[in-house]
């Protein structure tokens, strides 16, 4: 091989560990893909971990392991949107100066890095250097943006530049959108763009049947599948509920389904100023529960259609299979998610949560309860605020020990828990 050539193959190697992977390009509100305009993985997890500092400053309780994906898909559609001017800029003759880009980042990335105390803290919360490197990118870029934005503008239009530019803002931006290249984010990029509930339930049905079915899936799938569950589950739920009430209703009171419409809206009202005006307390009273009663068989009639035992009986059916087929792929998500961060109270309390009967699902989020605890002890010596918390742990950990479904080391570790309690407690 000649030299030049050996020369080329360690650039090409070199560039490959240097640039990191494209995550989402600019495309056309018609979906035309503009393959110059696009973010890299590095430039968003940067302003993903700088945007999730400031949320944290506020929330510090804020659940940002299972938002991740959605929050990242968030970034790059801000992102994009920086994209989408550097094109109308380009279109219109103005190029940006990439050399200088260039420069200024690492100028202002090496101001960071000199001082030993502020990188490490940087570098704990951004992770690692290539995410603060990305952030620092991305924030001299999109500095270049708005300045060379503010100069085509304020030439064309003066001091009504900003009134101008806010107009043609927003109808400018409207003609472009994004699309994620980078694979773990797909799901997350798709629940982002979903536009109604059906949607959702379809994208749902999709990743149940890859999370049951698959294997060595990316772990922001999961987590997406998660997310997903937890908007969507309540909404099942409430519906099963609304079905089940339906069908108790009608069991309970035949006579509503012998009322018209208008002879419903009929008896609300007699019964309503019954309520409102009758002197009788008990008469008030029982007026109340029949308007109640309805106002809620109004609504179910409204919501689901005459009453039909076949076939509101199948949809409750319908509903009751979805709804444990979604919790099993919810549980099995979850417990994925464990194998994959086995420290992870915030995945071991949504486990225990969905099924506290299993004892070694219960063993594991109070082992990493009772590890919390000890470690504001170890930190502040303070044993006191903590020995109620203890009391209930060691009653916990020995009622796990009575049940036979418990697997041998969690067993053991119960047991040794137990001690180091009694002997912290004497």
């Amino acid at each position: 091989m000649k030299k030049n050539s050996i020369v080329m193959v360690i650039c090409i190697l070199l560039a490959s560990m240097i640039f990191s992977e494209s995550v989402a390009y600019l495309t056309s509100s018609e979906h035309q893909i503009y393959e110059s305009y696009f973010v890299e993985y590095n430039d968003v997890m940067g302003e993903y971990y700088n945007a999730l500092l400031s949320v944290l400053e506020f929330n510090p309780q804020y659940e940002s392991y299972f938002y991740k994906p959605l929050d990242v898909i968030t970034i790059v559609s801000a992102l994009m949107d920086y994209k989408a001017l550097e094109k109308f800029l380009n279109d219109n003759g103005v190029t940006l100066d990439y050399d200088r880009i260039a420069n200024d980042s690492e100028e202002l990335f090496n101001q960071y890095m000199t001082d030993e105390s502020l990188k490490q803290m940087l570098l704990i919360f951004f992770e690692n250097e290539s995410y603060f490197r990305g952030f620092i990118k991305s924030l001299v870029y999109r500095d270049e943006v708005i300045s060379k934005i503010n100069e085509y503008f304020t030439d064309l239009y003066g001091e009504d530049m900003s009134e101008v530019f806010s107009d043609w803002y927003v109808e400018y931006i409207s003609n472009y959108d994004f699309v994620v290249s980078y694979e773990p984010l797909i799901p997350a990029y798709e629940i982002f763009k979903a536009l109604s509930l059906e949607e959702l339930e379809k994208i749902e049905e999709k990743y149940r049947n890859v999370i049951i079915q698959e294997q060595d899936i990316p772990e922001e799938w999961y987590i997406s599948y998660v997310y997903l569950v937890e908007n969507i589950l309540p909404l099942k739920e409430a519906e099963m509920e609304d079905l089940r009430d339906y069908i108790q209703m009608v069991t309970d009171y035949p006579q509503l389904l012998q009322y018209s419409r208008k002879e419903l809206d009929s008896q609300l009202a007699y019964y309503t100023q019954i309520s409102e005006t009758e002197e009788s307390d008990d008469l008030r009273f029982e007026a109340t529960q029949k308007v109640n009663l309805l106002q809620s068989y109004m609504y179910l009639l409204e919501k689901y259609g005459d009453y039909d035992e076949n076939t509101i009986g199948s949809k409750f059916s319908e509903i009751e299979s979805e709804i444990n087929e979604i919790y099993i792929a919810y549980e099995k998500a979850l417990m994925d998610l464990k194998e994959m961060n086995p420290e992870s109270i915030e995945i071991s309390s949504k486990l225990y949560q969905i099924n506290p009967q299993d004892p070694n699902i219960s063993y594991d989020y109070f082992a990493l309860v009772y590890s919390l605890i000890l470690d504001y002890y170890k930190n502040t010596g303070d044993l006191e605020n903590i020995k109620a918390n203890l009391n209930v742990l060691k009653s916990i950990f020995t009622e796990l020990t009575e049940n036979e479904n418990l697997e041998k080391d969690k067993l053991e570790g119960s047991n040794k828990i137990i001690v180091e309690i009694n002997t912290l407690l004497k």
